[in-house]
């Protein structure tokens, strides 16, 4: 068996007689081993989410913990300043926010659900919309939880899809008169 010595004097032998051999041949097929990994690792974990109600436990858990800590407490208040940022004008005065609601029934305007309803970004901060009224809609926290930062039609159904953008055509128009009529739409919720 070689010593470790002898085994760096013959690679540095090898690679002063063939300066360019490493750098061809074997730093390529590294780059291209680390994407494969990668897209591998983004699969397995993609399926594990999908597939593995105990993994969605454990990481809902090792998430909690997370945030918990000073570098998860941090990690928080960036992206809050972050969403804050992104909205530099535009703002909702309350009867504009109960005329938005009054349109929607009261309702969660993906689910249908009557509880915790929170005041949704239709077009997502980081993706364009403002908060403004004809963007703000009512969610209840499970919908607007899961919906995050996605753009609607990525997120929910066509069906709930035409019927807020509906909605949301009709609270348009009525901003254009002065009194903000209160018509109402009739969708059809789950």
């Amino acid at each position: 068996m070689r010593s470790p010595e002898a085994i760096k004097r013959a690679r540095d032998k090898f690679n002063s007689v063939h300066p360019g051999y490493r750098k061809k041949y074997h730093y390529p097929n590294r780059v291209r081993n680390k994407e494969n990994e990668r897209e591998y690792r983004r699969q397995y974990l993609q399926n594990r989410r999908d597939n593995d109600p105990q993994y969605r436990l454990w990481k809902a858990q090792k998430d909690r913990e997370y945030r918990q800590t000073p570098l998860g407490k941090l990690r928080i208040l960036q992206a809050k300043i972050r969403r804050h940022s992104y909205d530099d004008n535009g703002n909702i005065t309350p009867q504009q926010w109960e005329v938005t609601l009054e349109m929607f029934q009261h309702k969660c305007a993906y689910c249908g659900s009557l509880t915790n309803l929170t005041q949704d970004h239709f077009i997502p901060l980081n993706k364009g919309g403002q908060t403004s009224f004809g963007n703000l809609i009512p969610s209840c926290l499970h919908c607007n939880s899961s919906k995050g930062d996605k753009m609607p039609d990525n997120w929910c159904t066509a069906e709930q899809l035409s019927c807020v953008l509906g909605i949301l055509s009709k609270l348009q128009s009525d901003a254009q008169s002065p009194d903000l009529a209160l018509g109402k739409l009739a969708c059809s919720h789950p």
